[in-house]
């Protein structure tokens, strides 16, 4: 078994909305199926995996935005070629990040630890399944799984919260104040994201907590269901 790499793959979008950064594509490959298939190199190999991604939304658009030389490529283009490659169903996804840049320019983890796999066979209709870490200290503690409409530039799916440890939740600086000690909580919504701006994302569902405990300034509540 062999291993080529492609690195430094940067994707931006033309108003600078969205920008993916895919450091390092590994493609696994057999070496004698290159000699059995000498015409068609792309026989060979036999997975596709993404390393440490990391996906960028922001607030901000500029103006005039002038894309780099460097990062001329469109997911939609990138996709399509690795889709030509036969017998790959999936793209595996290892240690991705998800990220949000704020109007005043702060960089905001959404979630990270992501792994899973992207379909594209249907290029108008990309599934992304994934396990992902948002705001825990815990390796995975929510599931996706949503379908994008590159062209159109529509997401849907959903989310879902695995039940986890409320001590485990990593809270922003603006929360800072907030202690969360004790409890469960769980949940699932439905997401609708147009244009990949994060002001255009609609959430449908609920979250559930089971003996929640926290305090905030002095003032205690618990017991919380």
């Amino acid at each position: 078994l062999g291993t080529l790499e492609l690195k430094d793959v940067n994707i931006l979008t033309a108003d600078d909305r969205l920008s993916v950064l895919l450091p390092v594509i590994r493609f696994d490959f057999y070496f004698h199926d290159f000699f059995l298939h000498p015409r068609n190199p792309q026989l060979a190999i036999k997975s596709v995996t993404l390393i440490a991604p990391k996906v960028e939304l922001r607030k901000k658009v500029k103006r005039n935005f002038i894309q780099p030389k460097n990062s001329n490529r469109k997911l939609n283009e990138l996709l399509a070629d690795l889709n030509k490659i036969e017998g790959i169903e999936f793209i595996r996804i290892d240690k991705g990040e998800l990220n949000y840049r704020s109007s005043d320019d702060q960089l905001i983890t959404i979630a990270d630890n992501i792994h899973g796999s992207v379909h594209t066979s249907d290029l108008d209709n990309v599934k992304f399944q994934l396990l992902a870490s948002v705001a825990s200290k815990e390796s995975a503690n929510c599931r996706v799984e949503v379908t994008a409409n590159l062209s159109k530039k529509i997401t849907t799916g959903s989310i879902e919260l695995i039940e986890y440890q409320l001590a485990d939740f990593i809270l922003p600086e603006t929360f800072k104040k907030l202690n969360l000690s004790n409890g469960l909580i769980s949940g699932k919504v439905n997401v609708t994201n147009r244009h990949f701006n994060i002001d255009s994302t609609n959430f449908v569902g609920r979250l559930d907590a089971k003996n929640a405990q926290f305090s905030y300034e002095g003032i205690e509540a618990d017991s919380i269901n």
